[in-house]
């Protein structure tokens, strides 16, 4: 097999993630390869999800090769590298070919990889462009929760128009391109796969079967096992607006920089916001001391006795996160939630901390 060393390098580099480096069976850190009739298709799994992505090469080819190891040694030294590599195999062993220096590699034989997922009776979820769904995942992304004890809260929901996601501490949720019949609770490892591969221009396609969800866009294919938990329900934890009196209005790369600036100075995460004629946060640090920063606020209904809470920065940054313009920020009562609204009407809701 024959194929363009720069391609092989950017696919491998995703697949690998797949690939564990100690997994419960040995195939699972690798790549299956075949190639005929002018092209390559590499497959990944981890048996819940199932990544595979086609390139033009010449020659046949059907093995399975380390994962990591392939993609490590296939790097290109330069953005500008055309060379191509060359891979045969003969017996247990694959020659891998760069720059005319050969590196024998173990070869396994294919039979043994994870077979697909039955796909039949696939039917059309949305049609949807690649890069909305991609923004969409990356601003819900932040708040999954990695708590493997609460399994109904570690995955994206693609639910009423929506993709949402919580940690139990706060709540993020986009917009999606149109709404979809059914609900789809995507695993943390698939949405976050989704994010990386479909920020480019061009549609995505989303197909269903039962607990299979198969995501198309350009050369790559995902077919991921959906979760079977239920996701909280999400009108019932975002607080209206009009439940909320009190609102704000900033520019969000003023208060990103303010919370970074916070950040070098004290090893607090938790930050006090004061609202009054513009928005004052202050940290407090046993070691290093006190630290305030303010930032002016572009409108405000604010009146009467300051409003002062506190809260994780770190969740106030990703609840910024791809926000370009302006976020308003609607306040209750200091031992209320926060909630973020910006533009392509995403919303956050961040629980106050203890100050």
């Amino acid at each position: 097999m024959k194929v363009n060393r720069t391609a092989l390098s950017a696919a491998l580099r995703e697949l690998a993630r797949l690939a564990p480096s100690k997994p419960s069976i040995p195939i699972l850190s690798h790549v299956l390869v075949h190639a005929e009739n002018g092209t390559a298709t590499l497959t990944a799994t981890d048996l819940t999800q199932r990544l595979s992505v086609e390139l033009p090469a010449e020659g046949e080819i059907n093995t399975c090769l380390p994962a990591k190891t392939l993609a490590a040694l296939v790097k290109p030294e330069s953005k500008n590298d055309t060379s191509v590599c060359v891979v045969d195999v003969e017996g247990g062993v694959a020659n891998v070919v760069l720059d005319d220096i050969t590196t024998r590699l173990p070869a396994l034989v294919p039979d043994d990889f994870p077979s697909s997922t039955e796909a039949a009776g696939l039917s059309l979820v949305a049609l949807w462009p690649a890069r909305e769904l991609s923004q969409a995942l990356a601003y819900v992304l932040p708040a999954v929760s990695d708590d493997l004890t609460r399994p109904h809260l570690c995955g994206v929901c693609l639910v009423d128009g929506r993709a949402a996601s919580t940690d139990g501490h706060r709540l993020h949720v986009a917009a999606l391109p149109s709404a979809i019949a059914e609900s789809s609770y995507l695993p943390i490892g698939a949405a976050a796969s989704l994010a990386r591969l479909l920020d480019r221009d061009g549609h995505v396609v989303l197909a269903r079967t039962g607990d299979l969800l198969r995501v198309r866009c350009d050369n790559w294919t995902l077919d991921t096992k959906l979760k079977v938990e239920v996701f909280p329900p999400i009108d019932q934890v975002v607080p209206a607006v009009i439940s909320m009196p009190t609102w704000v209005e900033v520019e969000s790369k003023l208060l990103v920089k303010a919370l970074g600036r916070l950040a070098k100075i004290t090893s607090q995460r938790l930050v006090k916001m004061t609202v009054n004629g513009a928005i004052t946060l202050s940290t407090s640090d046993p070691e290093l001391g006190d630290a305030e920063t303010a930032i002016p606020v572009v409108s405000s209904n604010h009146t009467g006795a300051d409003f002062v809470a506190g809260f994780n920065s770190g969740y106030l940054v990703d609840a910024m996160n791809g926000v370009s313009g302006t976020a308003q920020l609607h306040l209750g009562g200091c031992l209320d939630p926060l909630r973020v609204d910006s533009d392509g009407g995403r919303i956050a809701i961040v629980m106050p901390a203890r100050i």
